[in-house]
């Protein structure tokens, strides 16, 4: 799934005050997580790992994992500890 889908799904599950490139960055941040300790540990050739700077650009994982992501980003950045931590 691309990057503007995630983020389309996630404002309309849940509406939110940041910008696209806010949550560009918090996606680029766990796709790098998934990168170094998910597939770079399991595959021969090692992903590159780099910023996310493309709407366009294809995800690893599946799409729930960048939706609950960020969720939880949305939640804490808005002082919603309780429901972070759910």
């Amino acid at each position: 799934m691309k990057v503007k889908e995630i983020i389309a799904i996630v404002d309309d599950l849940k509406p939110n005050k940041f910008d696209d490139y806010t949550k560009l960055k918090w996606l680029s941040d766990i796709e790098k997580t998934i990168i170094d300790e998910v597939i770079n540990t399991h595959e021969t050739e090692t992903a590159a790992i780099e910023e996310i700077t493309d709407l366009e650009k294809e995800l690893h994982a599946d799409r729930e994992v960048y939706i609950h992501y960020l969720f939880a980003q949305i939640d804490y950045n808005y002082f919603e500890f309780e429901r972070y931590n759910n």
